[in-house]
């Protein structure tokens, strides 16, 4: 696997030694803080640091995510992405694109491979839909989303989001457990813009599924999280 890190490594050194216009590159970072870990409605872990940094060049982006628990036990995971987002017209957006998930603090094969492609309609709710592959696990998961973001005032949005999703697995790779699942997502963020660049953000998430997979059993949860993000 370490074969696809370096691969997409390759790709931000080629984006960052481009001697095209510096307009043409744009650094987006985050950093925030979670009182839940949850991914495609599955909890993971529990207080959890989040910085990342994406790179973009045109339609080219290139980024890195990690999620750092604070309770001892709990895994560290760091996300390597890059994708292609190609306009079909004035409204319709394909992207496509691969993530390698790794698992610093799990021995062995710690890392898995996974490739995306999605469509997104830019109007009201900016739709999207998105179907993921991953290599290792033999997982197939489809995902379509809504959100919108209701001004306050100048200076501050309310951004709301809606996702749902299905996960089937391969039976021979997964030996315990259900081998497919639904899931959904909320959220609603209070928004405020320090600068044309800067802001913060603070809200509250609900995900969950029907499997009660989670922590003891649990089908569902109730999270909140705040994080600075800024760009370059």
């Amino acid at each position: 696997m370490n074969k696809n890190i370096l691969a997409i490594t390759a790709m931000g050194l080629a984006i960052g030694l481009s001697d095209s216009k510096a307009q043409d590159l744009s650094i987006d970072t985050k950093f925030a803080f979670e009182s839940e870990y949850v991914f495609r409605g599955v909890q993971l872990a529990t207080e959890s640091f989040q910085p990342s940094i994406e790179f973009g060049y045109n339609d080219l982006y290139l980024g890195l995510w990690t999620n750092q628990p604070t309770e001892s036990g709990a895994s560290n995971e760091i996300d390597y992405y890059g994708g292609y987002k190609y306009a079909l017209n004035d409204k319709f957006t394909l992207d496509f694109g691969a993530t390698v998930y790794h698992y610093p603090d799990t021995p062995g094969d710690n890392d898995t491979l996974e490739s995306f492609v999605g469509i997104s309609y830019d109007t009201f709710a900016k739709p999207s839909l998105y179907a993921f592959y991953d290599y290792d696990t033999e997982a197939f998961t489809y995902e379509a989303s809504v959100s919108h973001a209701l001004r306050v005032n100048e200076s501050s949005d309310i951004e709301l989001g809606l996702s749902a999703g299905y996960v089937a697995l391969d039976d021979s790779v997964i030996l315990v457990g259900p081998t497919e699942y639904y899931y959904f997502g909320a959220s609603a963020d209070w928004v405020y813009r320090l600068s044309e660049t800067a802001k913060l953000a603070i809200g509250v998430r609900t995900s969950g599924n029907d499997e009660n997979l989670g922590p003891q059993g649990r089908d569902s949860n109730l999270w909140g999280g705040f994080s600075f993000s800024a760009g370059f």
